[in-house]
């Protein structure tokens, strides 16, 4: 698909390629998370987040709205808005497979993306709506926040001429002939499936840093965390946020 190959894909590459060489300077947004041990999994999945945050915020207009394109704050936003799409389905991912490793609630994921919002302080002054700069000129103006269950029914209005077929000898396919105007399944599909044999996934880091997150043998703390963590839901029917030392 046009839309989402040629529109999407290669920005994903860009925040995940971000977020693979960047997840460990994020320590001032994330202190809070792990119980004081920087291995934890808690904290690791935070500096990930933080990260990809991060990269979020720093798609910034490059001077006046009337550039040469005429349109680079509409594609500031689009690439924001898609990115924090992508973030809200790695975030799922990362809660996902740390299930059963060691379990992080739900609500320590949304807390990582407010302490974010929190520290960077993003603007509601008039100017956002005008230019999508804050009045400082500095793209404080789209905030990523964790979307709840509700995101996953979004659709697009996709044109036709856009989910066609990136070459003329070859047919749109799979999910993008199905359900091309779906925003979790297609971002999903580019993340981390593929259709094409000679690619194991479509965005390598992604399926890496998940296992970065999850791993747990470069420290005897972070595995007595995780112990205790999966001890207290399994055996206490609790939240891991609820263990108390």
């Amino acid at each position: 698909c046009k839309f989402w190959n040629d529109g999407v894909k290669s920005e994903l590459e860009n925040l995940f390629q971000h977020i693979s060489t960047n997840n460990t300077s994020m320590t001032t947004y994330c202190k809070a998370f792990g119980d004081e041990n920087p291995d934890s999994v808690e904290r690791k999945a935070c500096n990930h987040i933080a990260a990809g945050l991060k990269y979020i915020e720093d798609i910034t207009s490059s001077g006046s709205t009337a550039n040469k394109t005429g349109h680079q704050d509409d594609d500031n936003f689009f690439k924001q808005s898609m990115m924090c799409a992508a973030l809200n389905l790695y975030a799922d991912k990362i809660r996902d497979a740390s299930s059963t490793k060691c379990p992080i609630d739900e609500s320590k994921i949304k807390k990582m993306f407010d302490n974010w919002n929190v520290f960077n302080k993003f603007s509601s002054s008039t100017s956002c709506s005008t230019s999508g700069v804050s009045a400082s000129g500095v793209n404080k103006c789209f905030e990523c926040t964790r979307q709840n269950e509700d995101f996953k029914d979004c659709k697009l209005s996709v044109s036709s001429s856009l989910i066609s077929a990136t070459s003329p000898s070859k047919q749109p396919t799979g999910t993008c002939n199905k359900e091309e105007s779906k925003v979790t399944t297609q971002i999903d599909g580019l993340l981390f499936k593929n259709d094409d044999p000679s690619q194991p996934h479509s965005i390598p880091q992604v399926k890496d840093t998940l296992s970065t997150i999850t791993n747990m043998s470069n420290s005897f703390c972070t595995q007595l965390q995780c112990a205790a963590k999966q001890y207290y839901v399994k055996v206490k029917s609790g939240k891991s946020n609820e263990v108390n030392w």
